[in-house]
């Protein structure tokens, strides 16, 4: 009898105890929105990366070419404009992925003039072949005077006192689209800056070439959780979107399947916790503790940030969500989505539960 007993109570214990944690890969999510219909997006929020966009771990090469116009001449010395923007956009992307991701550039300080006025390039941020079309003339006329073989990726600043230029654009190559090819190399990335606004373009260069590592324009559904929405002062990115860019590792995912507390640390911290719960191969709840410290510093609402993900949705659609109205969840307070609910109970301890 008590050699039957011992299996017995495993039995038990087995059907009682569920296990509240889930295989990682429960939590990434599939890459499926498309943009152009009948392509996947090459920016997005599902798992893999893109291929097309560059790799958010190890070193980039960025060739940097500043671009005038016959009719408006440069007044601003090209050294002046590289000390204004590269200290700052290398800074925020080594910090941010935890030195996992390294900054290189080769620069040409000397001022490549394309041969029309700027007035006939207008179209260039807002229409896609003329985009393509004046990068490609930038970098037709650098060619003779460039070596773009050692370089990844193109950073072109146009000439900050060209005015009705057009604003800042990242290039992202997707399928149907035509590479830019230089010295044998094929370039799918690259971004535009053109001070075409009163902001801090270190902080637009941010935003831009955000999106040449493959992360999404998040418009106005985040709030001010991620430098890709439209946030300035600068923050610190979603934990999702540095888990998704590979800043982050596995061990600082809780992937839940069953109702469980946790208590959650930034990401960024040594000892960062953050919790997913998957509702199915391509949306999940996330719940963040986002603090007041390195570029969260001047974070107005701190707390806990509950956002939902979903991997079919296209860039400026909203697939990442910030949930209770784009506010932290108050401790005592909850908020649901489907059958989940996350109920704050203390700065950084919460409750969830999966109905």
């Amino acid at each position: 009898m008590k050699k039957l007993l011992l299996p017995i109570i495993l039995i038990f214990n087995l059907i009682l105890v569920q296990p509240s944690y889930a295989d990682i890969n429960a939590c990434k999510l599939v890459h499926l929105a498309q943009d152009p219909p009948g392509y996947i997006q090459t920016t997005g929020v599902g798992f893999p990366k893109h291929p097309d966009r560059l790799s958010a771990t190890g070193t980039i090469t960025w060739q940097i070419l500043f671009v005038s116009y016959p009719d408006v001449p440069p007044k601003s010395k090209t050294k002046n404009l590289y000390k204004e923007l590269i200290p700052d956009f290398k800074d925020y992307y080594e910090k941010s992925s935890n030195n996992k991701l390294k900054f290189k550039f080769n620069v040409y300080w000397n001022w490549i003039t394309l041969p029309n006025p700027v007035s006939s390039y207008q179209s260039a941020e807002t229409n896609l072949m003329e985009g393509d079309r004046w990068i490609k003339e930038v970098v037709a006329l650098a060619d003779g005077v460039v070596d773009f073989s050692k370089s990844d990726a193109l950073l072109l600043l146009s000439n900050p006192d060209a005015y009705s230029f057009g604003k800042a654009w990242p290039y992202t190559a997707h399928p149907g689209t035509p590479f830019i090819a230089a010295d044998g190399k094929q370039f799918k990335n690259a971004t535009v800056i053109t001070w075409a606004n009163n902001l801090p373009q270190s902080m637009v260069l941010i935003h831009e070439a955000g999106h040449n590592f493959g992360f999404i324009d998040h418009r106005d559904f985040v709030g001010e959780y991620s430098p890709m929405g439209p946030t300035f002062p600068l923050n610190e990115l979603l934990g999702w979107e540095k888990w998704n860019a590979g800043w982050i590792s596995d061990k600082k995912i809780e992937c839940i399947n069953s109702s469980k507390q946790i208590t959650l640390n930034p990401v960024s911290d040594k000892n960062g916790k953050l919790a997913i719960v998957p509702l199915s191969s391509t949306e999940a709840i996330v719940i963040e503790l986002r603090k007041k410290q390195r570029f969260d510093e001047y974070l107005t609402q701190p707390g806990v940030i509950v956002y939902k993900v979903d991997s079919t949705i296209k860039t400026g659609e909203g697939a990442i969500i910030v949930l209770n109205g784009q506010n932290p969840v108050k401790k005592k307070k909850s908020v649901t989505y489907k059958n989940v609910n996350v109920k704050v109970l203390d700065k950084n301890k919460v409750s969830i539960t999966i109905s």
